[in-house]
């Protein structure tokens, strides 16, 4: 993060992803998308308590903050990469993160759901997940093609090489098809609304930075 925050371009919004996710929208699709953010992060975050063995043991957490449980992979606002690398209170919470189980799962979360901070693009509320968080993890098969080519999402985690490889194969040829088409000049369809007026555009905080050090 901190060579991406180097780099000369005048960049808007971070990505971190695992290595394993497939793109579900093209480099164009996803510029309009984060286009459509405006400044909000897309970071997930649950306050369920059946993720709170992992840091009961030590808290307090630093500056009383809620712990948050989300994933590792983020889509950051450039005000939120800032806050994350040169706030007192990101360094404080990467310390304190860091002996706990899964810390990469709980310090952008935290950040991003703790809104008496006011970090740019955060949520204003605690809790993003409105449904039931499960541990278990979907291997996709030939049978959610349908349901990956049509979702919002903007990437897809996990296929398997050795679990119905054809999945893997016919989603990138359907990518492919796409970039291939728009490099023609075709427009093809991408309904920003669902973007434009999703939870965590609404409910972005777009104030002044409240706890800094």
């Amino acid at each position: 993060m901190k060579r991406v925050w180097a780099h000369p371009t005048r960049w808007r919004y971070f990505i971190n992803l695992t290595g394993q996710e497939f793109p579900l929208k093209t480099n164009k699709e996803l510029v309009q998308i984060l286009k459509a953010f405006r400044g909000a992060n897309d970071i997930s975050g649950t306050n369920d308590p059946q993720f709170h063995f992992r840091w009961k043991e030590f808290l307090p957490a630093p500056f009383n903050l809620t712990v948050i449980k989300g994933f590792v992979y983020i889509v950051a606002s450039r005000g939120f990469v800032d806050y994350v690398i040169h706030s007192r209170v990101a360094r404080d919470l990467l310390r304190w993160v860091q002996p706990s189980r899964n810390p990469d799962e709980t310090f952008f979360s935290t950040l991003n759901h703790n809104p008496q901070l006011g970090v740019p693009g955060s949520f204003l509320d605690k809790e993003l997940c409105t449904g039931k968080w499960v541990r278990t993890v979907c291997h996709f098969g030939v049978g959610d093609l349908y349901r990956l080519t049509h979702t919002p999402q903007l990437f897809a985690n996990k296929f398997s090489y050795d679990f119905m490889p054809l999945a893997y194969d016919c989603l990138e040829e359907w990518y492919f098809e796409k970039v291939r088409a728009e490099n023609q000049g075709v427009a093809l369809p991408l309904n920003l609304s669902v973007y434009e007026h999703s939870l965590l555009v609404k409910r972005r905080y777009k104030g002044p930075v409240l706890m800094w050090d």
